[in-house]
This record gives C-alpha cells, structure tokens and sequence, in this order.
C-alpha cells in the first residue's frame, strides 16, 4: 500500500507525506513520514471526523448552504474559541 501512497505524494508537488487512516483513525499505511509523525495527523483525522459526524441532518439537506453557514459561524465565533499556545515557540 505504501506504493500508491508514495505515487500520489510524488505526482502532487510540494507534498512531504501521506497517511492512510482507517474509519476509527488508526494508521493504516504512510509514505514519507516516521510512524509518530503519521500518527499525529491520523489522530487528528479521527477527531475532526467525530466533530463532522456531530452535525446531523437529513438525507435533503442542502449540503453547500451548511457549509457556507458552518464557515459563517467559525467566522463569527473563531476568536472565542482560540486558546493560547501551550509552549514558547522555539527559533527554527
């Protein structure tokens, strides 16, 4: 499997990795990235999709008009919800 995550890498310019991630978020398979670095983003998936999964609705629902007002909404609210970094960032 890493092979096909390598090809899609390499035939998208400025790609550094790429992940496969199972429907529970576990690393499936990755290409360019060690197994801690590939976790993170795998983990994040998994939350992010839990989140997406939060908002229900009907099968008609007018999935471009919930986007848009999603987006209005984290536009409106998105200050609020920042929280402050947890460490000093460090000089590259």
């Amino acid at each position: 499997m890493d092979w096909v995550l390598k090809d899609l890498a390499v035939t998208v310019p400025r790609t550094r990795h790429t992940v496969l991630l199972s429907a529970d978020g576990l690393c499936m398979a990755r290409w360019g990235a060690d197994k801690d670095a590939a976790d993170r983003p795998a983990a994040a998936s998994s939350g992010l999709k839990s989140l997406a999964q939060s908002v229900a609705a009907d099968e008609g629902v007018d999935a471009g008009l919930m986007s848009r007002r999603m987006r209005d909404l984290v536009i409106r609210i998105g200050d609020h919800l920042a929280s402050p970094p947890r460490a000093p960032e460090r000089a590259p």
